[in-house]
């Protein structure tokens, strides 16, 4: 136990006579004078970072003593980077404590006629209790460790730099990330202070191989000295962690002191190559080509509500010595905004409140998040035109465009300059929109708030509607970014702008919805159908469209009641109905939405109610009954797209493939823009033999909607069957991000094995095939073409390892045996049987 005794020079009698009844050895009291300077500094950094408790004096004088500020951001920050001190809080008199200082354990000796006494009797069993074993602090940084191991697997990177803000667990993450990647890992870790040069990372370094530092060497034996260490670290295999190196950038974000000379080293190297130097710092580097050779920058950014809910848990077992219900963590995760910092600070409040409260009355996790964004700041100090900038972002509270920020108030090098400075923080993510983090947005807003903000309102509010006028009234950022118009004109006063703002725009937003949702942008849609419900809750036309959103979601109970309501105000109307004969059909209650669609068709022919009927038909195995449905919405409405694509499904089913390609090529024609329908077109070409015309309407598909894997894995295999193998691969690349869900990971796996076929890695395909097989993935496909490999490897060593060919070939005729057992009636059997035959005709043994 060592306690550090944090107090003003007021205070000093106190804390002395407090110094001497405890053990002379626990515990740190400076007697310097402030004179001292950077000796000073010094001793109070060491004083901390050896200390298990940080012991606060507070009091009036404490509270404007900068020393003491000093102190106390010293001991916070080493708490939350090694988790190895205790803060504990004694109130010499009824001075308030901030917000930040709340959640610790105090407690006052006012009104005491002996405080000191009453001092020791308190904290001296507290001093002696040991550091509790709390639960790890370390959660889910899963992606992040990835993100780790590809650039180690990577041989042209020697430097991981991590960066993001203070407190968001990038030591962690070095630290578990080589844990977890190299076996019995020996990393040197190196802590970066404000005053380490050359001299004291040489210090650091030898020390690290044992080694002492002669005194009074010259620059270039000290730097030969750091590239010596550095490499023997290297040469035994162990890894250079270097922290907080944030200490060595200078304002713009460069490379400073001895970082350059670290870089070099890594770079030339070779065993950086296999286990690369790490890096942590709360800046973004601004590094030139050269320096960016080798490195990878890895930003650590904000944790998921779920692991800072465990967070929360641990910290408050960490605290308190016993858990808190993880419904309470849950409860309280999403407003901390996923910084681990914040995590720690709501589980000392929640020993005071329950998370109820805090639910109920915010103003504690408000100033929680308010003091720990200052305390972030402090250490970034943000110039004018960066605080503008975060101003200007917390106005509008969403992502704006970089040209809208821009335009209120910015001159093009001011800003870039403000852009640069608040992403290398972390404060923005700058792309083609600028979006603040939540916690900063926050905190500019507070800070608005209280300010006088109409004019900066104002300025915004006709900036953004000058730029509603110049977009596509069709596009997601117009309408994420008229309601903040609306609202940046009703903060500045100007009612009369806003209402009319709102009131021309109705008509334009509705017709844009249906315009979306037939586009299948459903959740565009759904965003402009609010806007027009906000304004006329009882728009029949939008709650029906916001049903039909809500059936393609497959949010079934939400989108009933929707139409139960409308039911309800219009008996017997057919559109709300039809939706309802839609959402059972949706549901596959076919029995049920066919009810519902016979009683519509039984008042009139409505088309899509005779079009649904006969998918009802067509599911339940009844063809020539859904086709004289079809035949009678044809009659109605001979071009009909979705009665076209159907009908030619129904025929393409029955084996009438030209007929089904003439259906589906009428109705690719009458929605162009449906890619699903060019993609039949060539599938329905495929069935007929001819790979070479199914390529153009695979790729017209990939053109309309390139997100897709069906239309690009069809694209490939046909190229495939075309003997194009450079454009099937190119076509692969893409395919790997595109494939999701486990069926079409399955086709990819199987297209994988016909490229290594055709690029005579024979072994390689049947590896593949063996393994989706005996994992029940695609069997029939992959049995067949397995067949089809083992042919192959027959041919290829039936002349000089005929033994081998022999395996192969009993191979070959396992997987037709099996083929034939699971799909008796495959149109290849034959075909494969007969290439087994031949080949046993052609051996003599």
């Amino acid at each position: 136990m060592r306690a550090f005794l944090s107090h003003s020079s007021s205070n000093k009698d106190v804390v002395i006579a407090v110094h001497n009844a405890l053990e002379k050895e626990s515990t740190w009291l400076d007697r310097a004078e402030i004179e001292w300077g950077n000796l000073f500094l010094e001793k109070i950094a060491d004083g901390i970072k050896s200390a298990t408790d940080f012991v606060l004096f507070w009091s009036e004088a404490a509270a404007k003593s900068e020393w003491v500020r000093l102190e106390i951001n010293m001991a916070f920050i080493q708490a939350l980077r090694h988790k190895a001190i205790r803060l504990r809080v004694i109130l010499l008199d009824k001075t308030p404590l901030p917000p930040y200082l709340q959640p610790y354990q105090s407690f006052s000796v006012v009104g005491s006629s002996d405080p000191a006494k009453d001092i020791v009797g308190k904290l001296s069993p507290l001093l002696r209790e040991p550091i509790r074993s709390a639960r790890a602090k370390f959660v889910d940084r899963n992606n992040e460790i990835a993100r780790i191991e590809s650039a180690i697997d990577d041989p042209a990177v020697a430097t991981a730099w991590l960066f993001g803000f203070t407190g968001i667990g990038k030591s962690s993450l070095v630290g578990e990330a080589t844990r977890r990647l190299f076996e019995g890992a020996d990393p040197v870790r190196v802590e970066i202070d404000p005053g380490t040069g050359f001299v004291e990372l040489a210090l650091k370094l030898n020390a690290a191989r044992k080694v002492t530092l002669a005194e009074s060497l010259p620059q270039e034996e000290v730097e030969r000295q750091i590239r010596l260490s550095a490499e023997t670290i290297a040469k035994e295999g162990r890894i250079l962690c270097l922290f907080n190196v944030q200490h060595w950038l200078n304002e713009d974000g460069e490379p400073t002191g001895p970082l350059p000379l670290l870089l070099e080293i890594a770079k030339s190297v070779p065993d950086f190559s296999r286990r690369p130097v790490f890096l942590t710092s709360t800046r973004r580097p601004q590094l030139d080509p050269e320096q960016v050779k080798r490195l990878d920058l890895i930003h650590v950014g904000s944790l998921s509500d779920e692991h800072i809910a465990v967070l929360v848990r641990n910290w408050y077992f960490a605290i308190y010595g016993k858990d808190i219900a993880p419904e309470d963590a849950t409860t309280i995760a999403p407003k901390l905004f996923g910084h681990p910092i914040a995590a720690r600070l709501v589980a000392g409040l929640l020993g005071h409140h329950s998370a109820q409260y805090l639910e109920q009355y915010p103003r504690e996790m408000v100033a929680l998040r308010r003091d720990l964004a200052r305390f972030l700041l402090r250490e970034l100090k943000l110039s004018p035109l960066s605080e503008k900038l975060m101003e200007t972002l917390a106005l509008a509270g969403i992502a704006l465009p970089g040209k809208v920020v821009a335009a209120v108030g910015f001159s093009d090098d001011e800003f870039q300059a403000a852009v640069e400075e608040c992403a290398r923080a972390g404060l923005i993510t700058a792309d083609i929109m600028l979006e603040g983090h939540p916690l900063f947005q926050e905190f500019f807003w507070h800070r608005l708030h209280r300010s006088d903000y109409q004019q900066k309102a104002l300025r915004l509010a006709h900036v953004l509607r000058d730029h509603l006028g110049s977009m596509e009234k069709d596009s997601s950022e117009y309408v994420d970014i008229l309601p903040v118009a609306y609202r940046m004109f009703a903060m500045a006063g100007d009612l009369e702008s806003a209402t009319t703002l709102r009131s021309d725009l109705l008509g334009e937003l509705e017709a844009t919805a249906i315009t979306l949702y037939n586009r299948r942008n459903y959740a565009l849609a759904d965003k402009y159908i609010g806007h027009v419900l906000d304004a006329n809750p009882r728009n029949w036309r939008m709650r029906l469209y916001r049903a039909r959103v809500r059936i393609r979601e497959e949010s079934w109970i939400e989108a009933d009641a929707i139409l139960d309501e409308m039911l309800q105000e219009r008996d017997g109307d057919i559109s709300a109905l039809h939706a309802k004969g839609w959402l059972r059909l949706k549901r596959k209650r076919l029995k049920e939405a066919l009810e519902i669609f016979a009683r519509i068709i039984a008042r009139r022919e409505h088309v899509r109610s005779l079009r649904d009927a006969a998918e009802c038909l067509h599911r339940l195995k009844r063809n020539d009954e859904a086709l004289e449905f079809l035949k009678r919405a044809k009659a109605r409405e001979s071009e009909n797209p979705y009665v076209l694509d159907l009908e030619s499904r129904i025929l393409e089913e029955k084996g009438e493939l030209e007929p089904a390609y003439e259906s589906a090529l009428l109705a690719s024609a009458r929605d162009p823009l449906n890619a699903q329908m060019h993609h039949r077109l060539g599938q329905i070409r495929n069935k007929q033999g001819h790979p070479e015309l199914a390529i153009p309407h695979f790729e017209r598909s990939i053109e309309i909607d390139s997100d897709q894997f069906g239309p690009a894995n069809s694209l490939a295999a046909a190229y495939l069957d075309t003997g194009n193998v450079d454009a099937a691969e190119k076509t692969f690349g893409s395919l790997v991000t595109k494939a999701r869900t486990p069926g079409e990971h399955a086709l990819l796996a199987h297209l994988k094995a016909r490229l290594a076929f055709c690029n005579s890695d024979l072994v390689g395909s049947e590896t593949i095939l063996k393994k989706e097989i005996d994992q029940s993935r695609n069997v029939i496909p992959n049995l067949g073409f397995l067949a089809n490999v083992e042919l192959a490897l027959f041919d290829q060593n039936v002349g000089d390892y005929p033994a081998t060919a022999q395996v192969a070939l009993a191979a070959a005729d396992e997987a037709v045996k099996k083929l034939r057992e699971l799909d008796p009636d495959n149109q290849f059997i034959e075909k494969l049987r007969a290439g087994i035959q031949e080949r046993r005709k052609r051996t003599r043994w």
